[in-house]
């Protein structure tokens, strides 16, 4: 559910979703006298975001970092979870898993692949011969069975708009928003400096979630709060649902105004944007993409609880602008977090949870630091030389030769990929065995645990989202100069930064020595502290969140 056009007026701009009778109008308001009024069910809300789009305006000298449309969606069609107040079970009528083949199929196609050889059974055949006709039955009768069951008995896939028309939002704190997002200069790689224009986000529906304290969830104007916000980011092949047992106790213990954590591009039920023949088609699928989507997200959902205040008076939050937020990543996401703080302007305090990070990069001490300058200022010659020669070829040429090897990849690669992917996760226990491979305990592995990954593969575009984000990633598309590691670096570097590095010691994804390095590496800086969760494996804040709530507030207040 893309919306097609995104109208910017000025230095200001306001695009507002009208949700009546489920069907989706987008409208466009010009100037900043008017104001448009979002109704869902009977409920009228308040939805104008500009002053988070000046925060970092004044800041960083940014026309826009971009504009988040809100659509909320209730869930009352769906059964609660037991186990998990806060997630819904998939609906009966959706099969993420292959349907059973009937059995009077399986016999059909195995008889037809059987005479299809009855030929050869009519000779006399050599033991050798008959191996080989065997192997060609059976060769037949699984290429058939596959194909059968990919037409009549895949999974099911459900696309945005049916989703969000039926209410299938997969938690009580889930919300669907249409969001533009503008990645800021100072994230982008040095090799793109010879472009002028700043690369633009969306716009894109974005999924995620959102917790409201319960003292700001009831009005309470005057309850003072050690965080703004907190930001959350998921690793790969998760998605915003794996930070749900986490979530409410966070926001409740380290006292934050909301939490919000979406859905990264190519995972969750964020829409999958097209990438054949895209110019920068894999931004959006990049850790700096999602970084300015969750930018977004941040700051205009900060706002719009400033605005939709009971009180006429505003909070001295608001006027001075955010003072503290917490961001947390897990994994893959930390790169993501890391951008996002580079990102937020100065003066707002930043403190910072890696939970089990994989940053790619080396590190540099100061006696190396000349060296590695060296290197990657040959580096952005190499490849500056590489697109002088190309932007020589003709237009028509660069055209031609960029779609065939797109072709050629995608029936290559992504094809049978996508096929891989969609039988490995189409299988009943696929999740729980993979689950229980990065949990330190395998067996306090839940159903719910499971199903918190199992709702995002019903969505349509799931494969081709993965495989658009593992591509950005190879590609290194929008990578940061020096590695994650140097990414890492330049944010110790801010004022009002604080890191905590966690890791268990059973994670066998990212082991707890690689963890360790990445926080003895930065000590002397004297804003990194390393927390260990004994017997917990890649994922502490799932395992046991109650644990890893605890251990987080002792390691902020200490």
């Amino acid at each position: 559910m893309t919306p097609k056009n995104s109208t910017r007026t000025g230095t200001a701009c306001s695009t507002f979703i009208h949700n009546a009778g489920r069907r989706c109008e987008r409208l466009a308001v010009k100037g900043n006298d008017t104001e448009k009024t979002d109704q869902f069910q009977g409920q009228s809300k308040s939805h104008l975001f500009n002053t988070a789009e000046g925060i970092l305006r004044e800041e960083h000298g940014l026309k826009s970092i971009g504009t988040e449309v809100p659509l909320y969606g209730g869930n009352g069609a769906l059964d609660r979870r037991e186990d998990e107040p806060y997630l819904y079970n998939i609906p009966p009528s959706i099969s993420p898993i292959y349907r059973k083949m009937p059995k009077s199929l399986q016999v059909g196609i195995w008889s037809l692949a059987t005479l299809s050889s009855r030929k050869a059974w009519k000779h006399g055949l050599t033991q050798i011969q008959i191996i080989r006709t065997l192997l060609k039955v059976l060769f037949r009768s699984l290429l058939c069975s596959v194909l059968v069951e990919d037409f009549l008995f895949s999974p099911s896939r459900v696309d945005t708009k049916t989703m969000l028309s039926k209410k299938w939002l997969p938690s009580e704190l889930s919300k669907f928003s249409n969001v533009t997002a503008t990645i800021p200069t100072l994230v982008n790689p040095i090799q793109e400096n010879n472009f002028t224009d700043q690369l633009t986000v969306g716009p894109l529906g974005v999924h995620f979630l959102e917790y409201v304290n319960k003292e700001n969830a009831a009005g309470n104007c005057n309850e003072q709060y050690d965080f703004d916000a907190i930001y959350f980011n998921h690793g790969f092949g998760a998605s915003s649902l794996s930070w749900l047992p986490a979530i409410p106790s966070l926001t409740e213990r380290l006292r934050a105004k909301v939490s919000v954590a979406h859905d990264a591009p190519g995972f969750g039920f964020t829409t999958r944007l097209p990438t054949f023949g895209v110019k920068n088609g894999l931004v959006p699928y990049s850790a700096a993409g999602s970084a300015a989507l969750g930018n977004t997200l941040l700051l205009n959902r900060i706002e719009s609880f400033d605005k939709e205040g009971k009180k006429e008076e505003t909070s001295a939050s608001t006027k001075q602008g955010l003072k503290r937020v917490g961001l947390f990543g897990h994994s893959m996401g930390c790169a993501a977090t890391l951008h996002m703080a580079l990102s937020l302007p100065q003066h707002i305090e930043k403190t910072i949870v890696l939970v089990a990070p994989a940053l790619v990069g080396s590190f540099h001490t100061t006696e190396d630091s000349s060296n590695f300058e060296s290197k990657t200022l040959e580096k952005s010659r190499v490849k500056t030389s590489i697109s002088w020669i190309l932007r020589l070829q003709p237009v028509k040429f660069r055209t031609l030769v960029a779609t065939f090897i797109s072709c050629l990849r995608q029936v290559v690669l992504d094809f049978p990929l996508m096929l891989i992917l969609r039988r490995l996760v189409g299988q009943p226990n696929f999740w729980s065995k993979g689950l229980r491979l990065a949990w330190g305990d395998p067996d306090i592995l839940s159903k719910s645990d499971a199903l918190r990954y199992k709702w995002p593969s019903i969505g349509t575009g799931w494969e081709e989202g993965l495989l658009a984000f593992t591509r950005s990633r190879i590609t290194s598309t929008q990578s940061y100069n020096g590695g994650e590691i140097q990414l890492l670096s330049d944010v110790l570097r801010l004022p009002n930064v604080s890191v905590i590095i966690t890791a268990g010691t059973k994670d066998n994804v990212i082991h707890l020595k690689n963890a360790r390095k990445i926080a003895d590496h930065f000590n002397d800086t004297g804003k990194v502290v390393f927390v260990e969760f004994c017997g917990r494996g890649h994922n502490p804040f799932e395992e046991n969140s109650l644990e890893f709530v605890q251990k987080i507030q002792e390691a902020i207040t200490a």
